[in-house]
């Protein structure tokens, strides 16, 4: 579904906030295939993006940590005006009315004394902040943040969020199984409970309709059978229902594969190279995105195109996240150079 709205971008701390209105306007198309956002032409303090989260808004959320500094930051925005912004020597610059009060970092924060945030998402004017190993998820409603922690001590870790159509979160959480929050409290799925398996070091979780599938270090699975024998790397879903598992194969050869599973039949591709997978996407065309330590790639179910440095305009071959709004703008999150959007026709804002 495409909507046509404005845009409001607002870079400040080391978080990036787009928010996009829901009503009748003209789309603006940006003219440029690539944006880059960075500490030397925002307010991002960090350049390692570390979580990146579109709610159902299509408002992007993402936090960034500055590895030198230790800082790591989370912002929040209500209603954001945006007084303007210009293009000079190639750098977007911002304003906004964005008040001090509104970031949370490790200097003014409770909950990022000690820890970083590992997963964020927003939901129902919710905000999830997940932290580092045994420093709780915290919950952001009104103005107050709570902290919540699940059972099983430092065992837990905040895989990348998932909501599911009843606006219960979902993560994975390594070697503690798979957690899931309504509001209040957890419940943990593992071995004991439920159709996971053992050992599970559960690593994603994603939902098509009424169907949950869990990705594991040795399989994939969904709520009613185990699909295949096989896991790690990253997971995503298309438009169809196809589940599509990206992994690097270590062993004699060193392949990257891509391997479809429709729910009956498995279908293998090779990757061009044979990166560490760091994330996934999947456009609104059923285009596959894979974010790796070796550039971008792109399947369109038939040929490869892979992305760096050398033929794009990447700041970074270290990738970390990828996400994809309802523009078809692919947001990319890299380990130094900071947030990259790209779209092949033009960023649409």
């Amino acid at each position: 579904m495409i909507r046509t709205v404005p845009a409001l971008l607002l870079l400040m701390g080391s978080a990036l906030f787009i928010s996009c209105r829901k009503e009748d306007t003209t789309i603006t198309n940006s003219g440029k295939q690539w944006l880059i956002f960075d500490t030397s032409n925002s307010a991002l303090t960090g350049n390692n993006i570390t979580s990146l989260w579109i709610d159902e808004d299509n408002q992007l959320w993402a936090t960034a940590i500055d590895e030198k500094l230790k800082l790591d930051t989370v912002v929040f925005m209500g209603d954001t005006i945006v007084l303007g912004h210009s293009e000079y020597n190639n750098q977007i610059i911002f304003i906004s009315k964005l008040e001090a009060q509104n970031i949370f970092d490790t200097l003014n924060s409770p909950f990022l004394k000690n820890g970083k945030i590992s997963s964020i998402a927003h939901h129902n004017d919710a905000v999830y902040a997940g932290m580092s190993i045994g420093d709780g998820l915290w919950v952001k409603r009104g103005t107050e943040w709570s902290a919540f922690y699940p059972p099983g001590g430092t065992a837990y870790y905040f895989q990348d969020f998932c909501i599911d159509a009843s606006g219960r979160l979902w993560f994975g959480a390594g070697n503690g199984g798979l957690y899931s929050f309504d509001g209040q409290s957890f419940s943990q799925l593992n071995e004991l409970n439920s159709y996971i398996p053992y050992p599970a070091y559960v690593i994603d979780v994603a939902y098509h309709k009424t169907v949950q599938w869990v990705m594991t270090s040795n399989a994939l699975l969904s709520n009613q059978f185990i699909a295949l024998s096989e896991g790690g790397g990253a997971m995503a879903i298309d438009s169809k229902g196809t589940v599509w598992l990206a992994r690097q194969i270590i062993d004699i050869n060193n392949r990257g594969e891509l391997l479809a599973f429709d729910g009956v039949d498995t279908t293998l591709f090779q990757m061009p190279v044979a990166p560490s997978i760091a994330d996934m996407a999947v456009d609104l065309n059923d285009i596959i995105w894979i974010a790796t330590d070796d550039g971008l790639l792109k399947f369109d179910g038939t040929a490869w195109t892979h992305l760096d440095m050398s033929n794009s305009l990447l700041p970074s071959n270290h990738l970390t996240k990828i996400r994809c709004d309802e523009f078809n703008n692919i947001w990319i999150g890299t380990s130094d150079r900071g947030l990259v959007a790209y779209n092949p026709v033009g960023i649409l804002f």
